[in-house]
């Protein structure tokens, strides 16, 4: 303390403001009454720790920054640009089970990047919190992948599938599943045959 307010080192518990439920702990350098660095450890009243936060904070005791994040409830940590609390700008997420998102997020959601499934390959396009959304290619770790557009993880409109031996299925998918009349061919874009595969 210095004249009567928070200056230099030090840990403040306070209630959380976006759920008073939890408790706040700010380990933090304090200058002028507010922290500027240091970790927050977001607790349950019973002192489990659910996350923490390493990195500079704002005037209002919110993340800020570009920093680290551990979400030990969720079970993900994340790396990258804070604004007002929220992860914002560039940044990298890996989940519990090793899935890695890179990208730009806006508002806390991942709107466009690139994703890397431990079980089933590598996306880049659009994406809407963590789902495949928008444009974008997914390669599948078959070696094969599918271009074209995207609604929560689901094939939707018009893309292209090139197997791995380098055959080519064009047409239009909703719903993750092929619809209408189908083109293939092979590498040199020559059509072999249609398929219609109906409504």
């Amino acid at each position: 303390m210095l004249d009567g307010v928070k200056h230099g080192r030090g840990i403040l518990v306070v209630p959380s403001l976006h759920n008073p439920s939890l408790l706040n702990t700010y380990e933090a350098q304090f200058e002028v009454d507010y922290p500027v660095r240091g970790r927050i450890l977001s607790n349950t009243r019973y002192y489990q720790a659910l996350d923490i936060y390493k990195g500079d904070l704002d005037m209002n005791y919110q993340r800020h920054g570009n920093e680290e994040f551990f979400c030990l409830l969720g079970g993900y940590k994340y790396e990258g640009s804070f604004l007002n609390d929220r992860l914002m700008g560039q940044g990298s997420l890996t989940n519990y089970n090793g899935d890695r998102y890179e990208g730009q997020f806006v508002n806390g959601c991942l709107s466009q990047g690139t994703c890397y499934y431990q079980s089933n390959g590598m996306y880049v396009g659009g994406l809407h919190i963590a789902d495949r959304h928008g444009l974008g290619k997914m390669h599948y770790s078959d070696g094969s992948s599918w271009e074209g557009n995207w609604n929560r993880n689901q094939k939707q409109g018009r893309g292209t599938l090139t197997q791995a031996d380098g055959s080519i299925q064009k047409g239009v998918w909703n719903d993750d599943r092929p619809v209408g009349i189908h083109q293939y061919s092979w590498v040199n874009h020559v059509v072999l045959k249609e398929i219609d595969y109906g409504n």
